[in-house]
């Protein structure tokens, strides 16, 4: 605002001048004050000399706002400042670390103006005019600026992530081709054990928020092993991920699940086995992928965490539903029917099935009574119209196609 401004006066204009000329002292002084403030901005020489330059330029072009009441509003963003947001944004050091940057050397350049005009026989009035001037001006220079440089810094790190993203989905796609020569290009080493895993974004989490969700998952994963994790995006709601682990030790599900439900509520992921090698890296995300489409099947209300390990053989009936649907019904007659009396029926005779026949170990495990064991028991062979036992291998499977896929191999309750 134009008209806030104290026009030049010649003590604005003397202050000025002496600054300028100590324009390098000033710049050191105010890069070594910021390097020792700021740690994320240390350790690479040509990136500091990028930031001198910075600060340089800066003190420069404030000093002229300030002594030629010039609007703050028309300096354009110095080079040597664009730059270094851009250098930064590359590497991925936190756009908070440059933000800060500005803010000790905004308060460090108005300590100057202090010491300046504390060397100066000004009367109290004159001091104060001058150093609120100097404030306001100085304060929508680095308002500015710091606008400025945010839109640098978020402009160039959304074209690297984009252009890093993009090369390496590329590399991983012909990799899954086929091309093992891509595991070299990617700096990812095959010759080991790998643990495939794929998340994406819940439905009844979708939104604007999604992309950062999918952001903190990312985050948190790479706290599930000593070495990150291979990622790259696959669409906007989904990532793929590979661990690598010389020992072949799956990821636990249960640690995922409670690291995902406290860093991304709403991301869900599906998990392949251990596999080593090229082919391994290749079968391990399949893998993932058939345990993701299991999980998606049985609804929002599925587990946070699926495992090609408990879904593999319902992965491969997902693959034809129609068929499976048909074949469940088949197997387990009325039994499938799809409402809530069944559903417990179908339970109960799951784990009377795992338990081999135990009526006391059944009832242990889903605390219920013995008899109420034995009574649903009964009631689903009724309704199968034959015993549990009869052609086990294919109840079992019937009755875990229909725990995970639910509905989509279900008969519809009252013919419905």
């Amino acid at each position: 605002m134009p008209g806030n401004r104290v026009g030049p006066t010649p003590e604005i204009a003397s202050i000025a001048k002496d600054l300028s000329g100590r324009i390098v002292e000033v710049g050191d002084e105010l890069l070594e004050l910021v390097l020792a403030t700021v740690p994320h901005l240390r350790g690479d020489h040509a990136v500091e000399a990028l930031l001198s330059a910075s600060l340089r330029e800066n003190v420069a072009i404030g000093l002229d706002v300030i002594a030629n009441a010039i609007d703050a509003g028309s300096a354009e963003i110095p080079t040597a400042a664009a730059e270094y947001a851009r250098r930064l944004a590359q590497r991925g050091v936190p756009i908070e670390a440059l933000l800060r940057a500005y803010r000790i050397g905004h308060f460090r350049f108005l300590e100057l103006w202090q010491e300046e005009l504390a060397s100066r026989k000004l009367d109290a009035s004159t001091m104060l005019g001058i150093l609120r001037a100097v404030t306001e001006a100085s304060f929508r220079y680095v308002d500015l600026m710091s606008e400025n440089v945010l839109a640098v810094y978020q402009g160039e790190r959304d074209r690297w992530l984009q252009n890093t993203s993009s090369r390496r989905a590329s590399l991983i796609r012909s990799l899954l081709a086929g091309d093992d020569r891509s595991g070299v290009a990617l700096g990812w080493e095959l010759d080991t054990v790998h643990v495939g895993l794929v998340a994406w974004i819940d439905e009844s989490a979708a939104g604007p928020e999604a992309p950062m969700l999918l952001d903190r998952a990312a985050a948190a994963l790479a706290t599930l092993s000593t070495r990150p994790p291979l990622t790259v995006v696959a669409d906007e709601s989904t990532f793929w991920a590979w661990f690598s682990t010389r020992g072949g030790a799956p990821i636990a599900a249960e640690a995922l699940a409670i690291i995902l439900g406290d860093a991304a509520s709403g991301v869900r992921a599906a998990i392949g086995s251990p596999a080593a090698g090229p082919e391994g890296f290749r079968v391990t995300h399949e893998q993932a992928l058939r345990a993701q489409a299991v999980a998606i099947a049985s609804g929002s209300t599925g587990p946070i965490v699926t495992t090609f390990r408990e879904t593999g053989l319902t992965s491969f009936l997902n693959a034809d539903v129609a068929a499976a649907r048909f074949w469940v019904e088949d197997v387990l007659g009325r039994l499938a029917t799809d409402d809530d009396a069944s559903a417990r029926l179908r339970e109960t005779s799951r784990m009377f099935l795992e338990t081999n026949g135990s009526f006391t170990e059944t009832a242990a495990r889903l605390h219920l009574h013995k008899n109420t064991v034995l009574y649903r028991v009964r009631k689903a062979e009724e309704l199968r119209g034959r015993a549990l036992a009869e052609d086990r291998i294919g109840v079992e499977v019937a009755l875990l196609a229909c725990a995970w896929l639910g509905t989509a191999v279900l008969a519809p309750a009252n013919g419905d």
